[in-house]
């Protein structure tokens, strides 16, 4: 994730499913909408199970490309194809 506290993608799957805490600066997609029997803003968690966390990750995976960030076509954000 952007401060780095994470190593691998389950990791970072595992935070949002139940590792979310509350917080001020907490993002709105974060919370849930107002619910009778919740407090306003409660924290969103997935709460997926570990066969769905497991094919979230997998699907996240194939999402990658291994080739784009070494091709040498796109080395230079400055050249538009001359």
């Amino acid at each position: 994730m952007h401060d780095g506290r994470f190593t691998n993608l389950e990791q970072v799957v595992e935070f949002y499913n139940s590792g979310v805490v509350d917080n001020p600066n907490l993002s709105p997609p974060l919370r849930l909408p107002p619910q009778p029997g919740q407090p306003a803003g409660a924290v969103r968690r997935l709460n997926l199970t570990t066969q769905q966390k497991a094919a979230l990750v997998a699907f996240l995976k194939t999402l990658t490309d291994p080739n784009l960030a070494t091709d040498q076509k796109y080395s230079d954000p400055f050249n538009y194809g001359n």
